[in-house]
């Protein structure tokens, strides 16, 4: 299945404006910088439903979402190792995460119990995550993930932009 229909699964008819995407990862680290990428992307292309943990805590973010929001539907995106060639993307869910996020974590929060709290809160949160190719410090993002990350683009800027026109 394509990351494209996926996400139409996991959308299941929400309206565009319940929809907002927060990437995640370090650009100090290769292909973590993955999320970071797709969000500074979208951001320009989509606007105000798009967050990167560069400029804000994803823990800030994702309450106020919870807070201010009637059943947010959340995509957390993320370099992960899944164990698939570098580039693939798949999308997870609140179980699947747990089951391959390790103990401890580069988020100050770990994911998992972001996504529990947005589900606990009458939303939905799902992983939007790719294969890493390469994590070296201070590393270019690889052809692989750059393909990936304009891919994930192309999907999001197509459900946010009629959000943001309203």
């Amino acid at each position: 299945m394509s990351i494209a229909d996926a996400v139409a699964g996991a959308l299941d008819g929400a309206a565009p404006e319940r929809v907002a995407v927060i990437g995640l990862g370090t650009r100090d680290r290769a292909d973590d910088a993955f999320g970071l990428a797709v969000a500074e992307r979208l951001d320009e292309a989509a606007g105000r439903r798009v967050f990167s943990e560069e400029k804000r805590a994803v823990e800030n973010i994702v309450i106020d979402l919870v807070e201010r929001e009637d059943g947010p539907l959340v995509f957390f995106v993320d370099a992960a190792d899944f164990g698939e060639p570098p580039g693939t993307l798949k999308l997870f869910g609140p179980d699947a995460v747990q089951q391959f996020s390790p103990p401890f974590s580069t988020h100050k929060v770990p994911l998992p119990f972001l996504m529990e709290h947005i589900n606990a809160g009458g939303g939905s949160a799902f992983l939007v995550a790719v294969q890493p190719g390469s994590l070296a410090l201070f590393g270019e993002m690889t052809a692989e993930i750059l393909t990936a990350v304009e891919t994930v683009c192309s999907v999001f800027s197509a459900i946010l932009k009629p959000a943001d026109r309203q």
